[in-house]
């Protein structure tokens, strides 16, 4: 189960602990994922993350957020003798 710290509290929380409705930031998210805002927004420009636009800005759903990047991990390859 992803996990990350709550950075106000100092405590972990679990994906199922946040709602599925809950956007996220850009900067969020950026952060969450260790990246920078710049490549965040050049992935968007891409379309290569899912986002919803609100009003002119761009959000991100927590719960989709975490959908793609299941989708998208690439799994180790096995080790032959």
């Amino acid at each position: 189960m992803a996990e990350e710290i709550d950075r106000d509290q100092g405590t972990a929380a679990t994906a199922t602990d946040r709602r599925a409705s809950d956007l996220l930031t850009v900067e969020e998210v950026a952060d969450w994922l260790r990246l920078t805002p710049k490549g965040i927004y050049s992935m968007v420009e891409a379309r290569r993350i899912p986002f919803v636009k609100v009003s002119n800005r761009v959000r991100f759903s927590f719960a989709d957020v975490v959908a793609w990047l299941r989708e998208n991990r690439v799994p180790a390859q096995e080790k032959t003798p």
